[in-house]
Parts: structure tokens; sequence; C-alpha cells
């Protein structure tokens, strides 16, 4: 399962032809809804009408921690869930899937979400650390959806900052032809000008190739 987060929407839209070459579905999860122009909609609706889902994260990509925290889990969801909900639904939009803004959530606010019918998205990062460990195959990793009405899945990213290489993502692949699980990445943008949280076409092109080889197929998020 590919999956996109933010606004990067001209971009996505331009990625459309790289999907359908494979017959590939992707996933597109929005934010800074009050910063989107008239054009940003029509090109989510271009994608949607070719069969990809936008989801939400958030209406402002505000820390969910941080902001109960200092406003409770009341506020968040009314401000920042629901408000972005009511936004996208009003413009036409099929809204069945949440990826929490900087991966952060708590178990009383999956719940909260999850009351209200939507699929969730988490985030992983396969850095390097401290004790220098080796970035790990993602075969090896809790990335993966395991049963077909999973409300919460965790998502790796792919973008140039986690120098995450075929070499790594393909054993991942190999697992969802060999035990019929779901991978979930996730990136930003899909540019072959380089920037940290950015994702090389030829990088989204290698994916979906091991895929189609594999007889993988790339559903949007909601298809359980």
């Amino acid at each position: 399962m590919l999956t996109f987060d933010d606004a990067y929407v001209s971009d996505w839209v331009g990625a459309d032809s790289l999907f359908e070459k494979y017959g590939a579905k992707a996933t597109f999860f929005v934010t800074h809804l009050h910063h989107l122009d008239s054009s940003d909609y029509a090109g989510l609706a271009f994608l949607q009408g070719r069969g990809h889902e936008i989801g939400c994260h958030g209406l402002t990509h505000a820390d969910p921690i941080a902001y109960m925290d200092s406003a409770g889990i009341r506020a968040y969801l009314v401000n920042e869930v629901d408000a972005a909900l009511s936004i996208m639904r009003e413009k036409g939009f099929e809204m069945r899937s949440f990826a929490f803004p900087f991966g952060n959530y708590t178990d009383e606010l999956c719940d909260s979400i999850h009351a209200r019918g939507l699929f969730m998205r988490g985030a992983d990062y396969n850095k390097t650390d401290i004790f220098h460990r080796k970035l790990r195959p993602f075969d090896e990793l809790d990335i993966f959806l395991t049963k077909k009405d999973q409300s919460l899945a965790t998502a790796m990213g792919i973008d140039s900052v986690y120098n995450n290489t075929m070499a790594l993502i393909a054993p991942g692949i190999e697992r969802c032809r060999r035990d019929s699980l779901a991978l979930v990445v996730y990136a930003h943008r899909i540019s072959p000008s380089g920037g940290e949280y950015s994702v090389h076409p030829a990088l989204i092109d290698s994916i979906l190739s091991a895929g189609s080889a594999r007889g993988v197929r790339f559903p949007i998020f909601s298809n359980r």
C-alpha cells in the first residue's frame, strides 16, 4: 500500500501515469486544507476519480499529542479531525482513512477515530541511531496489515531522508507475496529534484515493477 502525506497535489497528479502503468492505486492523506486552492481540490478530485483514495491527515497537521496535552482530546477531535472530515466530505471526497500527523497517537485517540468509521495509519522510521545499527530490510519490520479488519497499521517512510533502498524494500514485497500480507509505506513529495521529504519517481517505479513481477496488488489503504 503506497501512501502519501500532506498537500503535494501537483506532484501526486503528475505521478498518476506512473501508477497507471502498473494498474496501481495509492492513498493521499491531505492536510493544510485552508491553504489549498481550487486547482488543488480539482487535482484531488481527479485522483479520486482515477480510483485513488483521498484520506484525512488533520486540518492543520497539528501534532496530536502536543495538541491534546494543551487542549484535550475533545478539542483535537473537533478542531483537527471532524473539521477536516466535514470540509472534505462537503467537497465530495469519500473519507474512510486517517493518517496521524507525525505518526503520533494514543489508544484513546485511536478508539475515538475508529468510532468514526475510519481506518488509521501511523508511521515508523528506519533511520540509523546513536548505536549505529544498520537499517533493516522491510520483511523484519512491523509494517504489515495482517488481518482484513485491522483498523490501525504502521507505515515505513520511503522518502530520501530514510535512505530505504530497493535492497531493503524488496524483501517486504516478497513477504507480501509469500504470506498474503499488505506492506504499508509512506512518502510526501514525488519528485526527481531531491529533498529530504521526497521520493524519486524511479524508486516508485522500482517498487511497482517488483510488486507486479511477483503478482502483488497495490490497493488503496481502506481496501481490506
